[in-house]
């Protein structure tokens, strides 16, 4: 026997170490590993700054390949409708119900919001004899956002010029996002500098009224409601003609119908209004 096999039978570890190189080259050989590419220097390139400016940073090899910047989120639209057909009672909206005090009402702006969490603005109007009687916004995340409310109340909720206002207590147990307030308070639509703070959707259905020839009372009561919990939440402004020459008498009477339009939006925002059907709380304006 040669010494080669004396050596393979005597020396068990010898033997293991040798198959074990084998092994390993074999793997080697057909799975190629990647060397790393030396450098012995670096280049130096821009770097944004603020404002414009710029500086050099070394440049790196990146380790991974670049991802493609995300799809821009949808922008949303806006329509001006014409001719819309009348409206009356309780409407739905976004998963709610909306409301409407006696009259006729049209449809004037809907607007659907895009972005991270899309929603959906309804702009309605009541007209008498070319006169604004009254004006309807409401807001809400689409049903099918999956969006909740907010952790804190709006900060209209503590407007310190309201004329009224009421929040609802918090309740033990309560959802941290439910949250619900009111408010009634003056608002000048015919104010131009007022006018450039409104959104998209209230500017352009006051600049259609214009274009329609409607005229816009100077003043008008605003009734501003939100409520929110764990599926999402609801804004409305209710806009009615303000009457400054009323009595005492007649103050706390519109005061008592706010109460009861807001406990009417209330139930709508839980979909417990009979469709069609207008409350009977809220069936004449205020006076």
């Amino acid at each position: 026997m040669s010494a080669l096999g004396r050596v393979w039978r005597r020396a068990p570890a010898w033997r293991l170490c040798v198959m074990t190189a084998i092994a390993t080259t074999a793997l080697a050989a057909m799975f190629p590993p990647n060397l790393p590419h030396w450098r012995f220097g670096h280049k130096e390139e821009a770097a944004p700054m603020p404002g414009g400016l710029s500086t050099s940073v070394p440049a790196r090899d990146a380790h991974f390949a670049p991802v493609a910047d995300a799809a821009p989120p949808e922008s949303g639209s806006l329509q001006v409708l014409r001719n819309s057909p009348d409206r009356s009672g309780v409407i739905p909206f976004a998963g709610r119900q909306i409301p409407l005090p006696t009259g006729v009402w049209k449809d004037l702006v809907v607007a659907r919001i895009g972005g991270v969490i899309p929603g959906q603005q309804e702009i309605l109007v009541r007209q008498e004899d070319g006169q604004l009687t009254g004006l309807i916004r409401a807001e809400a995340p689409s049903p099918t956002s999956g969006a909740a409310g907010p952790l804190a109340k709006p900060a209209f909720c503590a407007e310190p010029n309201a004329i009224l206002r009421d929040t609802a207590p918090e309740k033990s147990g309560d959802s941290p996002m439910a949250h619900e307030c009111w408010i009634l308070a003056d608002s000048s639509l015919t104010d131009p500098t007022k006018r450039d703070s409104l959104d998209s959707a209230m500017s352009r259905a006051l600049t259609e009224l214009d274009t329609l020839g409607t005229k816009t009372p100077e003043h008008m009561l605003a009734v501003i409601y939100f409520r929110s919990d764990q599926t999402g939440w609801l804004s409305t402004v209710l806009l009615l003609p303000d009457r400054h020459d009323i009595s005492a008498a007649a103050s706390r009477r519109i005061q008592a119908w706010v109460r009861r339009f807001a406990t009417v939006v209330h139930q709508g925002f839980d979909g417990k209004l009979a469709p069609g059907d207008l409350p009977a709380s809220i069936a004449r304006d205020p006076t």
